[in-house]
């Protein structure tokens, strides 16, 4: 009689678990159904795409399966033992039951705090699944869901007969299936069914130029350097693997106004500009009614490359009539200038803003005050003062740096790093006092990264990894989940297709890349980054420097593009020096593998040439690829030529 009471307790685990697969499965087939929905692969026949990753969905709503089917049996336990007390106690157990439920609802999905008080949204969460459900009617996400359920009954009673166990109930996997459907996808089902609804947001877009995510404290810095940027992380969604598709500014924000690649937007080393025909995000809101303005402490983002396409208000902060009108105040000139234009505008009037701050950029100089939060020693700080930032004389070999000196230029970069944190609080402070951050969509991340010495490097030129490509992200306001991690790999395009997406949806061209953010993602071609021949930073270098460079700098002349397929990541070199790095086991990418795996490089080199060849403007092969062409920039005046010359862009 032990043996056997012993063994039904054993059983029970069991018996849990059959109930929690195929509930999981159930659950991860409605929300990855639900993203091809809304990506348009239900529109196009071809939902069966996102399938591939419910494997991954599946991992992660297991867990909580497993709790509800447990939480499931004990209440059918609860149910018998409070038989003898009558009708009552059953209906006050089943219904605290439903509300435990309803708050582990609420609770995955991170709507508040005390899911108490919006017990009625549980209501609209379990509609808006049964509505999208319906919605789909898309027959191979019905067959399979449907013989899921019956692959669930049936492997009940084959357990069941197996282990000549009493005839199990048909409702005991159904219930538990349907129950984690509705806890684990019924609130982001409802929430791509709010989003639809939502009048369009403001948008503010801010890039904080070389701020590199390596040296922030959200991804696991040792200093604290951006507290502001953390505390916003939390209220939104940060992106653990964002990637900028280019290491600098022109072709990174070129691809940021635009959702396209450098390869099919031109505007890179070789030609120094953004094409009129390119249709921007600047216009394609002002289209439709959005009042557009930027404000950029960059000297590349401008007229002259492009950039300013679409902006009715275009103010380049570093420009000294501009900073005499804007920032002369206590506010930094570009938050001034946004709180002017925000001044200016009617109550319905809805905006967008591009915002470039340019404080950790090259040459670094932060205030006294900052540094001091970085560094208490004072001998520290003027060492760190005293070293010749020069990286051109750094490649020439005349500017020799020591590991001690990049640890000192790093500190000033810090430094730059907890202004900017500073003054982007200030701007969340701004909008919230307005009552302006809840319906506006803010999005904050970085153009690139920045070398201190990483792989032999200096500044943010002749490479393309990670130091460089790695940039913060973060989501913030309206239509952002709070609170959210997103651990798969995006890009710069993708922010382009997500303010798309929240602000013009039906406005996009066609033939544009990236994937709407703020919904779950699915498994996607992994990021891909182009690095052109370098001629505008070498044409930096004096004929005195370029002959002491000579071979070292001779090799940095090529073209270079990276892609990456799940932890491998490719450097393609046109000069056949080509990079294969496993960024899980080598995340600082400090050991190449292209020898000791030849079978991947060629076959990630094809992936990324084919990817290539899709996005181009033209046909594309690296077969066929044309000579570099050498490009200026145009129609500088000479105080933009100065600016240019003190950010290294010029000589």
């Amino acid at each position: 009689m032990f043996v056997s009471r012993l063994l039904r307790v054993a059983w029970v685990p069991v018996v849990v678990l059959l109930d929690a697969l195929p509930a999981a499965l159930i659950a991860a087939v409605v929300e990855e159904s639900v993203v091809a929905f809304h990506n348009g692969y239900a529109e196009a026949g071809l939902l069966w795409l996102p399938l591939f990753a419910v494997a991954d969905r599946v991992r992660s709503v297991l867990p909580t399966a497993i709790a509800v089917s447990a939480f499931v049996h004990l209440g059918l336990f609860g149910l018998n033992v409070l038989r003898p007390l009558g009708y009552v106690a059953r209906a006050a157990a089943l219904a605290f039951g439903a509300l435990v439920l309803v708050c582990a609802a609420l609770w995955r999905n991170q709507v508040l705090d005390f899911a108490l008080p919006l017990l009625p949204s549980s209501a609209a969460d379990l509609l808006a699944t049964l509505r999208m459900g319906w919605a789909l009617q898309h027959r191979l996400f019905w067959t399979f869901v449907g013989g899921t359920v019956l692959a669930a009954i049936a492997l009940r009673f084959f357990v069941s007969a197996l282990l000549k166990s009493p005839r199990p109930t048909f409702l005991l996997p159904l219930a538990a299936a349907a129950l984690t459907t509705v806890v684990v996808s019924g609130a982001e089902v409802a929430r791509h069914v709010r989003l639809d609804a939502d009048s369009k947001p403001n948008v503010l877009l801010v890039v904080l130029d070389t701020v590199s995510a390596s040296h922030l404290s959200m991804y696991g810095y040792g200093r604290d350097t951006a507290p502001e940027l953390s505390a916003a992380a939390a209220r939104g969604a940060v992106f653990s693997n964002a990637y900028s598709v280019a290491p600098w500014t022109l072709p990174s924000h070129a691809t940021l106004f635009t959702g396209l690649l450098p390869v099919a937007h031109g505007a890179t080393q070789e030609h120094l500009k953004l094409d009129d025909r390119h249709f921007t995000l600047a216009e394609i809101l002002r289209n439709d009614g959005y009042q557009t303005m930027a404000a950029v402490g960059n000297s590349i983002v401008g007229r002259h490359t492009g950039l300013e396409q679409g902006f009715g208000t275009f103010l380049p902060t570093w420009r000294k009539d501009v900073d005499a009108v804007y920032g002369a105040g206590p506010q930094h000139v570009n938050n001034a200038a946004l709180l002017h234009f925000l001044d200016g505008l009617d109550d319905d009037d809805r905006f967008f803003v591009f915002l470039n701050y340019i404080e950790a950029h090259s040459p670094y100089e932060p205030p006294e005050e900052f540094l001091r939060r970085v560094v208490a020693d004072a001998d520290l700080r003027r060492a760190a003062r005293s070293i010749d930032q020069s990286w051109q004389a750094y490649y020439a070999g005349t500017n020799p740096l020591s590991e001690e000196d990049f640890a000192r230029l790093s500190d000033l970069y810090d430094a730059e790093i907890v202004q900017l944190d500073e003054i982007f609080g200030d701007l969340l402070d701004e909008l919230r006092n307005r009552g302006l951050l809840d319906e506006t969509l803010v999005v904050v991340t970085s153009d690139h990264g920045e070398n201190l010495g990483d792989h032999g490097h200096f500044d943010h030129v002749f490479s393309i990894h990670d130091s460089l490509l790695r940039v913060p992200l973060i989501l913030l306001g309206n239509g952002v989940e709070a609170g959210r991690t997103e651990a798969r790999p995006v890009d710069s395009a993708d922010l382009y297709a997500t303010i798309a997406a929240a602000a013009a949806p039906d406005a996009r061209p066609a033939g544009t890349g990236g994937r709407d953010l703020r919904r779950p993602l699915t498994a996607a071609a992994g990021p891909v980054a182009e690095y052109y021949f370098p001629n505008q930073a070498l044409s930096t270098f004096d004929a005195e420097d370029l002959a002491r460079g000579g071979e070292r700098l001779a090799g940095f002349s090529r073209r270079l593009r990276a892609i990456r397929e799940g932890g491998w990541k490719l450097i393609w070199s046109s000069d056949g020096a080509h990079e294969l790095y496993d960024t899980v086991l080598d995340p600082q990418e400090r050991t190449n593998l292209a020898v000791d795996s030849p079978e991947i490089v060629v076959r990630l080199a094809a992936k990324l040439e084919a990817l290539l060849a899709q996005a181009a403007a033209r046909p594309f092969s690296f077969a066929t690829e044309p000579e570099p062409v050498r490009s200026g920039f145009e129609g500088l005046d000479e105080e933009a030529k100065e600016r240019l010359r003190s950010l290294g862009y010029l000589r």
